[in-house]
């Protein structure tokens, strides 16, 4: 059962005891994802299978979706939805394109500022998973990345505890 915390007339850190979450900006937490940071590059593909089990209650055999799985979703998709998803990453593409601009300089002083966007080499992309399906999350994040010229997108999303 999901406990709900009225936000209304209340300053959020005032509620943060109510909330049954840890404080993230604790040591305590710092230091379980400096250990799980740490066992993935030690271990890899072996430790994030082993976090699954741990966080999601799956046993899975590979972190990546297959091929067949991806064409089958596709296929079973409703085709209002599909062409619904299509408008709104068009609309979201034109939208981030929108913002990219031309670098900026400034000069006073003898000094010249210049202000530039560059996209990071990677982006690692969380998409919440469980009983409902967020493709808004794809569009709303890859996209962007997408546009901003990032080279590798990988997407994640948990696994149910069947492992889909």
């Amino acid at each position: 059962m999901l406990a709900r915390i009225d936000l209304r007339g209340g300053k959020v850190a005032e509620l943060l005891p109510a909330s049954p979450f840890e404080d993230a900006s604790s040591e305590a937490a710092r230091q379980s994802v400096r250990e799980i940071i740490a066992d993935v590059r030690s271990r890899g593909d072996e430790a994030l299978r082993d976090l699954a089990k741990r966080f999601d209650g799956a046993n899975i055999d590979s972190i990546a979706v297959p091929p067949s799985a991806i064409s089958t979703a596709l296929d079973s998709m409703n085709s209002d939805v599909m062409d619904a998803l299509g408008v709104a990453a068009e609309r979201i593409d034109e939208y981030q394109r929108s913002l990219l601009q031309p670098p900026r300089s400034h000069a006073s002083g003898g000094i010249t500022v210049v202000d530039r966007s560059v996209p990071v080499e990677s982006a690692g992309l969380y998409v919440p998973g469980g009983k409902a399906a967020y493709p808004s999350t794809v569009l709303m994040t890859a996209i962007p990345a997408k546009v901003a010229g990032v080279e590798n997108i990988a997407v994640c999303v948990p696994p149910d505890a069947s492992g889909d």
